[in-house]
C-alpha cells in the first residue's frame, strides 16, 4: 500500500484514543494486504462495530481509523440530532452498510485508479435503522417535500463539513451513499452514490446535490 497511507504511531494512537473517548466499539485486526495488488490494503485497520454507543453497524466494517473518526463525528453532530426531528423522534440505533474495504479499481473509467474502498477510506451506507423498528433507506428523493427527504438532504449537506466531496444518490432504486475520507492531497474524498450507478458510467451533476472543496486526482474515488 502507498507509504502516504501508513499512519505514524502517534497519529494512529491519537485517532484510536479519540474513538475510545467517543464511545466507539472497535477492534484492531492485523494489517490488510492483497497479494494480487500491492497498492491495496490498510496498514492499521480497525473493525468498527459501533461508531457511537447504541449505533450498531451490522456485521462491523473494516476501515482506516480516520474514516471511522469522521463517521463518528458526523453521526454524533448531525445525523443523530436530525433523526430527533423526525415524527416520533425515533432514536437512531443502527446503520445498514454496503461495501466497505474492497480491493478493486474505480468504476466508470479505464480501471487504472484504485477505488477508495481499496484503501480503507470508504464506507457505504444503505439505510438507517431506528429503535421503533422503522428504517430510512438511502434512495433518490427529489422534490417530494416530506420529512424523509428533508432528513436525507440534511445528512448530505452536513457531510460536506466532514468529507470533501458529496454526491447525492442517483435517480435509480436502492442507491446507498458512500462516506469517504482521505487526507491525501492527490485524492478525492466524500460521500458518493453507489458503484452500481457508476458501473453504467454515470456521473451525477451538481444539481443532484454535491459539494467539492478538496483537491482531486484523475478519475473518481468510488
Amino acid at each position: 500500500m502507498p507509504d502516504s497511507l501508513r499512519e505514524s504511531d502517534f497519529a494512529d494512537a491519537a485517532c484510536r484514543l479519540e474513538l475510545t473517548r467517543l464511545g466507539a466499539d472497535f477492534s484492531t485486526p492485523p494489517p490488510l494486504a492483497d497479494p494480487a495488488h500491492r497498492d491495496c490494503g490498510i496498514a492499521r485497520p480497525i473493525l468498527l462495530r459501533q461508531p457511537l454507543p447504541g449505533i450498531e453497524i451490522a456485521g462491523g466494517a473494516l476501515m482506516r481509523c480516520d474514516t471511522a473518526r469522521h463517521l463518528a463525528h458526523w453521526l454524533r453532530d448531525f445525523v443523530r440530532p436530525a433523526a430527533a426531528m423526525l415524527p416520533g423522534q425515533p432514536r437512531l440505533v443502527g446503520i445498514e452498510p454496503g461495501t466497505t474495504y474492497d480491493c478493486r479499481p474505480t468504476l466508470g473509467n479505464d480501471g487504472s485508479d484504485l477505488s477508495e474502498h481499496a484503501l480503507g477510506n470508504a464506507f457505504d451506507i444503505a439505510a438507517f435503522r431506528f429503535q421503533d423498528g422503522s428504517r430510512i433507506e438511502i434512495a433518490p428523493r427529489r422534490d417530494s417535500g416530506d420529512l424523509t427527504e428533508a432528513f436525507q438532504r440534511a445528512l448530505r449537506g452536513a457531510a460536506c463539513l466532514h468529507f470533501t466531496t458529496v454526491l447525492a444518490p442517483a435517480p435509480m432504486p436502492r442507491m446507498p451513499i458512500t462516506c469517504i475520507w482521505t487526507s491525501r492531497r492527490d485524492a478525492m474524498a466524500g460521500v458518493f452514490a453507489s458503484d452500481r450507478a457508476f458501473a453504467a458510467g454515470a456521473l451525477f451533476p451538481a444539481r443532484g446535490g454535491w459539494c467539492s472543496h478538496g483537491a482531486t486526482r484523475k478519475g473518481t474515488s468510488r
